[in-house]
């Protein structure tokens, strides 16, 4: 199913998906009995949860009843602070794509829109949470230190300095990789609450907000082309043709100047898109490179502590 604009030839295709993290768990809200799902990572998707489920909507109405239908099912329970409080981080995320067909080629454009609602930090002294409801607060607090770690050390390399991006500490921080570091556009809406008594989660949270606010991303247009290959290869022969001809001195009919452009542009997303492919190998070399030196380093301390004397 897509919405298609005719006077353009144009085509869209809009996907939704809707997840939790409870307990470091990826629970999909839209199939809540199935199991627990798993992150993975690839060179060209990026980030993303394997086997979640994506329903294509056509309309502002049947995204908003699947917003509603996914919601009913998140893990919420009652604290001393909230009768109805988050138990877990989630995410609500649409699939823009479109795709504009001319002289056979297909021009693919797309986007990701993450609405993710964070479960707030708690003290225990305050929420006295016990039992199950002390467990799910240890495990977003731990979440969201993770997630502070992870935007400090992305400012500092932004800031010139060497550091080592813990993207994998938690599931809320690989989850939201390409969206805190990669080519994305971040906006934070923080919630406060104007009690003295929350006067220390309030400075908490402005705080949070003002080093998400010191990241600075490069945006680039996530756009592909179908039928690249096969045109340009028609386009080298066709130049091919031309040159026999023209050595042989025979006059040929003047090229196009609109075939030239597509041409011309064909090639240069190819380039592009070769150019991209070797940055994202050489920063996941660069990650594996770092992930092995820190392998080494716990090996050759384990060793060290071996060989320690005993007395």
């Amino acid at each position: 199913m897509c919405i298609r604009d005719r006077s353009k030839d144009v085509e869209y295709i809009v996907k939704c998906s809707y997840l939790e993290i409870y307990q470091e768990m990826i629970v999909d809200l839209l199939n809540p009995q199935g199991e627990s799902l798993h992150i993975r990572e690839d060179m060209k998707k990026g980030v993303y949860v394997e086997n979640l489920i994506e329903e294509t909507v056509e309309s502002g109405k049947e995204l908003l009843d699947l917003l509603n239908r996914g919601k009913v099912n998140r893990h919420v329970g009652a604290t001393a602070m909230n009768k109805e409080s988050s138990r877990s981080h989630s995410v609500f995320t649409l699939h823009l794509e479109s795709r504009h067909k001319r002289d056979g080629v297909v021009n693919i454009l797309s986007s990701r829109f993450h609405i993710i609602d964070l479960a707030g930090s708690e003290r225990q002294k305050l929420t006295n949470a016990v039992g199950e409801r002390l467990k799910e607060a240890g495990k977003i607090n731990r979440s969201l230190l993770a997630l502070g770690n992870v935007i400090n050390s992305i400012v500092s390399v932004h800031q010139g300095k060497s550091r080592h991006i813990h993207y994998r500490d938690s599931k809320l921080t690989f989850l939201l990789k390409d969206s805190l570091g990669g080519n994305s556009r971040t906006v934070v809406i923080a919630n406060i609450a104007q009690s003295a008594l929350s006067l220390g989660e309030t400075l908490s949270t402005l705080n949070f907000a003002k080093r998400v606010k010191l990241i600075k991303n490069k945006v680039v247009v996530n756009e592909d082309t179908a039928g690249t290959v096969l045109l340009l290869q028609q386009e080298i022969k066709r130049l091919k043709s031309e040159i026999v001809s023209l050595k042989a001195g025979n006059l040929i009919e003047p090229v196009k100047y609109e075939r030239k452009s597509e041409a011309e542009k064909l090639l240069k997303s190819a380039i592009e898109l070769r150019e991209e492919d070797a940055k994202m190998y050489g920063e996941l070399s660069k990650e594996r490179e770092n992930l092995l030196e820190m392998l080494r380093k716990s090996v050759k301390r384990c060793q060290c502590e071996r060989a320690r004397p005993m007395y």
